[in-house]
């Protein structure tokens, strides 16, 4: 249950274009569908 929490709260992130600590940290969510998909570009680990 915990993890169907958490998509369906970034889910709602999404929708809504950000939240407190995006807009502390100057950063923009995915869009839902870029973050449904799992297709999203991260920087490569060292």
């Amino acid at each position: 249950m915990y993890r169907v929490g958490v998509v369906m709260t970034n889910c709602i992130t999404c929708f809504r274009g950000g939240n407190t600590a995006s807009d502390y940290f100057g950063v923009k969510p995915p869009s839902i569908a870029e973050y449904l998909s799992g297709s999203l570009d991260y920087p490569a680990s060292p």
